[in-house]
């Protein structure tokens, strides 16, 4: 089971389900609810606190809850003893550095705290991203988290408006900013407290009330404890809070499957919530997420709203009118993201020679220095080995071959892609950073693909962005159990520019054609991360537009519409 436009998976064994009740073996059909946690967005969005059962802080790279069901009693189910099912959990994380392998926690509801048990890999999706894949022996909300291994402590005090020491129970909260992850502690009658920091990280730090708030304060990274020289000061009067987050469905809401909403909203003190549908209160529907079961026609144009509640007042948020889509349709989707994926590998390949360079030197990186995980093999330049150290030269034509084994790039724009195979490429570097790769042949590997490109894919790459050109009659066989397909570049070119974090931003199509089985189509079209209600992204052969994304308002998710026959790729 996966989560609609997400890696969220489930993937079950025959017979391994049991009723969670009495152990009994489950038959016939199974309902499964799949709910990604994104708390890069919102670190309130997981349940509990960021604290594992031995006492260590943690720091999360996403998590998934799990919910199995039988489909005609709706009594809960669980994995039998004995019985492992695998897990993926979409990557959501505020901090830069991702790791390849995580240990798994899962939450215990008992006690409130995180208990690890297993670890995961880190994986790529060309469409949809990275996620962790690990094996679980049991279901309730797993989580990919890394273990706090260093704190700092902040310590300071808390007073009202008119500086006296509050009477009631107030709480101090650290919330990352560089790290997904958060830290309580009480004040004391004397308005003091001492909360943690995950050390050399940012943080904002608060301190909260059933009634009230302080005003925000940003930390920023120490290595040595603080000590804060100004109280925390309490506002005199509750603030109503403010939705940060409208009401979203975390993905496309599918004809037959469940669904999930989610808001969320800032404000002084414990917050609550109310769903409402169509106007009229949901019992026990009083958290941020909302699942939906089976979604039916029914559904389409129901009306949802939430309110958000604290001693300040109540806020209602926006209306969100659900979309349905069917599950042919979503197919469609998959089909335009596998092809999109498949017409942009190249800029991945030919990219990779920039990654065997020093950007900021211009010179050759010793081959240990070039992977975060797995190893360069072989790397020559002009055909001598590179030790580290050489010089490019600025505006010569040097030639470059690489062998990667499993290799995520330092020094990669792609984040935690994993090359494995070789690269040939002429490489030009100028005093400004930038190079231009040729790649005259590649053959490369990511998961179960085997991608081998012959002919020339021209690359610049700078500190601002990228401009790739494929040379008329450059192919590129993708290569798979099922078989081989093979596209053929007949001319255009795509562009994109890089945000703050060196991370893609925005993506232009300029006439990029190719032929597959002999049929010709092109690329038009801009595309930014995120999505803007601008973007607009066409595909089109024989003069007509046979399918287009584009930005959906009403549900704030990419949408693709088809109107023609897409290839099979």
């Amino acid at each position: 089971m996966t989560a609609p436009n997400s890696t969220a998976q489930v993937t079950l064994a025959a017979a391994s389900l049991v009723d969670a009740a009495t152990g009994a073996a489950a038959t016939g059909q199974v309902k499964v609810a799949i709910t990604p946690i994104d708390p890069a967005s919102q670190t309130s969005a997981m349940p509990g606190s960021y604290k594992a059962d031995n006492g260590q802080s943690i720091e999360s790279f996403g998590a998934i809850q799990v919910h199995l069901t039988d489909a005609a009693t709706g009594k809960p189910l669980q994995l039998g003893a004995g019985k492992t099912a695998t897990i993926r959990i979409p990557v959501k994380t505020r901090s830069q550095t991702i790791p390849a392998t995580i240990p798994l926690y899962y939450f215990k509801e008992s006690t409130g705290l995180w208990v690890q048990e297993g670890s995961a890999t880190l994986q790529h999706d060309a469409t949809l991203g990275d996620y962790y894949e690990g094996s679980v022996s049991h279901f309730s909300t797993w989580n990919a988290d890394k273990p706090i291994e260093e704190t700092v402590h902040v310590t300071g005090c808390v007073r009202n408006a008119d500086k006296s020491i509050p009477t009631q129970a107030i709480s101090v909260l650290t919330d990352g900013l560089d790290y997904s992850g958060a830290a309580f502690a009480s004040v004391d009658a004397n308005g003091q407290f001492d909360v943690t920091l995950k050390r050399n990280g940012r943080a904002t730090l608060t301190a909260n009330s059933s009634e009230t708030s302080s005003s925000q304060l940003t930390l920023e990274a120490s290595a040595t404890d603080i000590k804060l020289d100004t109280c925390l000061v309490l506002n005199a009067l509750p603030v109503k809070p403010v939705f940060l987050l409208q009401p979203m469905a975390t993905t496309p809401l599918v004809e037959g499957q469940p669904g999930v909403l989610m808001a969320g909203a800032l404000g002084a003190g414990q917050l609550r919530y109310q769903w409402f549908r169509n106007g009229v209160a949901l019992a026990g529907q009083t958290w941020p997420m909302l699942s939906l079961d089976k979604l039916t026609a029914a559904d389409a144009g129901a009306k949802y709203t939430v309110v958000a509640t604290n001693q300040g007042g109540s806020v209602t948020s926006n209306e969100l009118v659900i979309t349905l889509t069917s599950a042919e349709a979503l197919a469609q989707q998959a089909a335009f993201y596998a092809l999109y994926g498949a017409i942009m590998q190249p800029l991945n390949l030919s990219a990779a020679a920039r990654d065997t360079v020093d950007d900021d030197t211009g010179n050759m990186l010793a081959p240990t220095q070039i992977c975060s995980s797995g190893q360069v093999s072989a790397l020559t330049l002009d055909t001598k080995d590179v030790l580290g150290g050489e010089p490019l030269a600025p505006g010569v034509v040097h030639q470059l071959n690489v062998t990667f084994d499993n290799c995520a790039p330092i020094n990669s724009t792609q984040t935690n892609k994993r090359f494995t195979g070789t690269i040939a490429s002429r490489v030009k570097y100028d005093t400004t950073g930038s190079i231009t790769a040729q790649s005259v042949l590649t053959a490369m590997h990511d998961d179960d693909t085997t991608l081998v490109a012959n002919g020339e894919f021209w690359t610049s790459l700078s500190s601002t962005g990228s401009s790739w050109t494929p040379q008329k009659g450059a192919t590129l066989n993708h290569i798979t159990n099922s078989g081989t397909n093979t596209l053929t570049y007949t001319g255009g070119s795509m562009e994109s520019s890089l945000g703050a974090d060196k991370a893609p931003s925005t993506v232009q199509f300029r006439d990029l054609s190719f032929t597959i089985n002999k049929v010709s189509y092109t690329f038009n079209g801009q595309m930014s991360l995120p999505m803007a209600t601008s973007d607009d992204i066409k595909l089109q052969s024989g003069g007509k537009t046979i399918a287009r994304m584009y930005f959906d308002p009403s549900t704030r998710l990419p949408r693709v519409d088809i109107t023609g026959t897409l290839p099979a790729f």
